[in-house]
């Protein structure tokens, strides 16, 4: 969806539209300050775009401006159906400000809004982790071994969960299954000599 100004004509949108696509093409390129200052002219025209407020958030987000990324983020709203990836994007920027309680409601909303992914689970898992919400991680963790039972990752960071709980039992079973898995995977093998 591309929103411009209602007082555009036609020409305006039609150049509106290949200033954005030729932004998007920039910043998947890397070339960042270009793409930078093309988000910043369809701003200045549309100062509503999502495209361009959500391009310029993640080119902060790569260029390592958190608190700047979130600036462009927060004043974005996004069309239906790209609000899985823009919930997931901002995220990835809360997480990165260590405001764990929104990025945790953010992931939540990329799942509402139809975006299920073996690393949101992960994500939501590890975050539930953060804050102690235990029951919250196990069903994130059990959710992601739904989808990928042969989920190394999954079934290790589970293991970590229950190691950090004194679940040894239980953890020792998670880094039996990574070990099935990968039998030369290093960590596991460390870790299910600990549970020991």
């Amino acid at each position: 969806t591309f929103f411009v100004s209602p007082n555009f004509g036609r020409s305006q949108i039609y150049m509106s539209l290949i200033k954005l696509t030729k932004a998007q093409n920039l910043q998947a390129q890397g070339t960042l300050e270009e793409a930078k200052t093309l988000f910043e002219e369809l701003l200045f025209t549309s100062p509503k775009m999502f495209d361009a407020l959500h391009g310029l958030g993640m080119i902060e987000a790569q260029l390592g401006n958190m608190e700047k990324a979130l600036l462009f983020l927060e004043q974005a709203s996004p069309p239906e159906q790209k609000k899985g990836l823009y919930y997931l994007h901002l995220g990835h920027i809360y997480r990165k400000l260590k405001k764990i309680d929104k990025a945790i409601d953010s992931y939540q909303k990329a799942q509402v809004s139809g975006l299920n992914s073996l690393d949101l689970h992960l994500l939501l898992a590890n975050l539930y982790n953060i804050n102690t919400d235990t029951n919250a991680a196990i069903r994130e963790f059990d959710s992601e071994l739904k989808l990928n039972p042969a989920s190394i990752e999954a079934h290790y960071q589970l293991g970590l969960h229950f190691l950090k709980n004194r679940s040894y039992d239980f953890a020792n079973v998670q880094f039996n299954n990574v070990l099935a898995l990968d039998p030369e995977h290093i960590n596991a093998i460390f870790h299910s000599g600990v549970c020991a």
